[in-house]
This record gives structure tokens, C-alpha cells and sequence, in this order.
């Protein structure tokens, strides 16, 4: 069979884990000796000025590996750029895949399910959900513009996080996306979470598939990571990795630490992600946050995808303090990988992936003293880390996620014509 991904992204350009699902399972099954192409839509941000490619082939050995100039894309109602989707049409001819995954739609355009039924008339269609933009209009992560979770979206509810558009167009852009989810064969849901809100929204649940992301363990004759030997009595060495949006909750952690450090408690607490892709204020007001916090915190900066489980190894818990619903990070599988246990929010996909007791501890989402409090038993109970320690789950290993998604292909395009 000939398989096609379309990306919202290129790991080449912007490493985030939406990408970074595509991108892997694309390899593997290229690894695995697959007919399978790759299509990244870049924000035309990402790219310096002196580019002057619409489509470029990354890799010398991999001509199936593209990367696509992106352009305008209308995140209220999902289009895309008519040139991208022209050139995406082009390449689904051209191509001829037996299915076409899209990860996300964008950059890429809702439109481009149905051009794909147009294009390869007997092609099969997948899309991952990787969050919540077709319900949420606002920000695509179900968080209300003054700062609350939003557990279901309403017209009223929408109207009042979006002054600026009318009851009629939140009706319509909810039926809008429904109408081009429904050309598809299936959606992908990498949450049991997620698989719920969608399914709550009105779509029909034997569309919705849930297939949890893997991660390709770097260690391949073990199933984990050896931990480094840790010497001190307690286990104090509190590690960040991932993205420093808004709602990844930096800000808190950073909130947490000062509390920490008033109170005396010993800890190291370090920071990994880039500030490149933030708004210049974001960006200005984290570097001073992170200069005011240097006397018990480190921002590293950015970190290259494949050493993340490395650079983990240095520390003894990962703390993922999201204050949005999240989906299925892969931070939290990287952390297994190398044998961490978790401080996490009590939220969404959080909840689900990570065990309160066995994988980590929860603590109460966008509350910065009870971050405090959990960090300070973490600091302090060295027969806690030990405990975790033994009862950690393990990581989701990138094999099983692939055989999943091939039998889910396989049953899709079953009586298709065979290359």
C-alpha cells in the first residue's frame, strides 16, 4: 500500500510533538519498507527570507520527504491557502497514495480532505486530532479568554471569548467543520480524553479511534533508560521540557520555585525550551523571569528532539504543570523512557496518561501553591522517589503505535485494487 502523511509542520523547521507523531511514524514505516510519503506545510514564519522554495525535498537519500511553503491560513474557519492547497493537489495526484493521514489541518486547510476524495477518488482518509481547534474558536486548547478551563463550548460561551463574531458564525463554523470531518474515514485520537470531547461535540463515535503516540525508546534491548546513579539523600533535581507557550505553565513553576526558595527548602530546577517562536513581549517578560529566578533556577534554552530522554537522565522528576486540558504529550512517555516519575497537572490527558501514585503526582492545575507543596514532598521524601520509582508504568514504544495505525490502514483500504 502507498501511504501519504500531511503535516501541520516539518520537525525540521519547528520540533513540536504534533510534528514530532507525524514525523516518527513516517520514518518507521519507511524504516519498515513502506511506500510512504511525507508533506510538512511550514509556517512561512519559521522560514528566513532568503528562501525562495515553494517545494523542497530535505533529505539528499529521501525524495519522499517534502516540506511545503505555508501561507495565509483562517484559523476561525479552518481554510487554507489557496496555492498550498493547489500544490497539495497537485502532489495527491502525482502521488496516487491507497491513503492519505493528515496530522492536524493547520496550515494545511480543512478543504483539503475533500480534495483529496476529488484528486485520488479511491484514496482513504485519516486525521489525528492532536487538540481542539474545530470546537475551541478561540485558542484551539478549550481555555476561556480570561484565563478559566472551558468544558464545553456553547454559543454563549464562544460569543463572550470572541466579542468580535456573532452567534450566527460560531453556529455556522461548527457546521462547517463538521461537514468536512465527515468526508473523512477516520479521526485518530491520541487520548481517550480527547476521543470524549469530540464525541461529546456530535461526532459519531465509530469514526473516533484512539491509538495513544509512541516514542522510540533509545535503549533498544531494554524497555527503559538505566538511570544515572544519584548519590544525595534526597531526590531534589526538578527538570522542564517542551514549549514555552502560555499554556504550558512556566510561569507557575517559576511561582512554585520562589515559594520553595522562601522557604528554605533545598532543589535545582532546570528549563528546557525555546523562547524563538514566542511573541517579542512573552519573550522579553520569560527572560526577565528566568534572570529573577537564577539563584534556584536555569533556562537551558532549546534542545534538540533526540536528546531529550538524555538530557532527562540528569534530573529525578519531570514537572509538566500545564493549565490547559492537554491531549497526550509526548514529554510524559519520554519521561517513562527514562525512568522519571511526573509532577503533573490534575487535568485532561495529563490525568489519563499519568497515574496519580504510580507514574508521579498530580497537583491542582493553574494552582502554583500546590505545585509548591508537591515539589517540597518531592524534595524532601526520599522513600517517595523510591516508591514511584519501582511502580512506573512503561513508556508507549513507537512499535506498537505503528502496528496499531497499520492495522487501522490496512482495514480502511481492504478491497482496494492492489499495487
Amino acid at each position: 500500500m502507498r501511504l501519504l502523511f500531511v503535516a501541520h509542520g516539518h520537525p525540521a523547521f519547528h520540533p513540536g510533538g504534533g510534528e514530532l507523531v507525524a514525523y516518527s511514524l513516517y520514518q518507521a514505516l519507511r524504516q519498515a519498507g513502506q511506500d510512504v510519503f511525507y508533506i510538512g506545510v511550514v509556517y512561512p514564519e519559521l522560514l528566513p527570507d532568503t528562501a525562495t522554495w515553494d517545494t523542497l525535498a530535505l533529505d539528499p537519500q529521501d525524495p519522499n520527504d517534502l516540506a511545503l511553503r505555508g501561507g495565509a491560513f483562517d484559523f476561525f474557519t479552518g481554510r487554507g491557502d489557496p496555492r498550498v492547497l493547489e500544490t497539495l493537489g497537485r502532489l495527491f495526484e502525482r502521488i496516487d497514495p491507497d491513503l492519505i493521514h493528515f496530522h492536524h489541518f493547520v496550515m494545511v486547510g480543512i478543504e483539503a480532505f475533500r480534495m483529496a476524495r476529488n484528486r485520488c477518488p479511491s484514496c482513504k482518509t485519516v486525521l489525528t486530532l492532536h487538540e481542539y481547534w474545530a470546537i475551541c474558536p478561540l485558542n484551539g486548547q478549550m481555555v476561556r479568554a480570561d484565563g478559566n478551563l472551558c468544558d464545553q463550548a456553547s454559543l454563549h460561551q464562544c460569543a463572550r471569548c470572541r466579542p468580535d463574531r456573532s452567534f450566527d458564525q460560531f453556529f455556522l463554523r461548527e457546521q462547517w467543520f463538521k461537514r468536512f470531518f465527515a468526508s473523512l474515514d477516520r479521526l485518530v485520537c491520541p487520548s481517550q480524553f480527547l476521543r470524549e470531547r469530540f464525541r461529546a461535540w456530535g461526532l459519531p463515535p465509530e469514526k473516533l479511534t484512539h491509538i495513544a503516540n509512541g516514542i522510540a525508546i533509545q535503549e533498544a534491548n531494554r524497555p527503559f533508560f538505566a538511570d544515572q546513579a544519584m548519590t544525595h539523600a534526597q531526590h531534589r533535581r526538578f527538570g522542564f521540557f517542551g514549549q514555552l507557550t502560555p499554556f504550558k505553565g512556566v510561569e507557575l513553576l517559576l511561582q512554585a520555585g520562589q515559594a520553595l526558595n522562601e522557604q528554605g527548602v533545598e532543589f535545582e530546577l532546570g528549563i528546557h525550551g525555546t523562547l524563538n517562536l514566542q511573541a517579542a513581549e512573552r519573550q522579553t517578560q520569560l527572560q526577565a523571569a528566568f534572570t529573577t529566578a537564577k539563584a534556584y533556577a536555569h533556562w537551558f534554552g532549546a534542545y534538540p528532539p533526540s536528546e531529550t530522554q538524555t538530557l532527562m537522565a540528569s534530573y529525578d522528576w519531570i514537572i509538566i504543570p500545564s493549565t490547559w486540558w492537554e491531549n497526550a504529550p509526548l514529554v510524559v512517555e519520554e519521561a517513562l523512557a527514562a525512568r522519571k516519575p511526573i509532577l503533573c497537572s490534575d487535568i485532561g490527558g495529563l490525568r489519563e496518561k499519568v497515574v496519580d501514585g504510580r507514574d508521579g503526582l498530580h497537583f491542582r492545575t493553574n494552582d502554583s501553591f500546590s505545585l509548591a507543596q508537591v515539589m517540597a514532598r518531592a524534595a524532601t521524601d526520599a522513600e517517595l522517589w523510591e516508591g514511584l520509582h519501582g511502580t512506573l508504568r512503561p513508556p508507549t514504544a513507537l512499535t506498537d503505535c505503528l502496528a496499531e495505525h497499520l492495522a487501522l490502514y490496512r482495514s480502511l483500504i481492504e478491497g482496494n485494487v492492489a499495487r
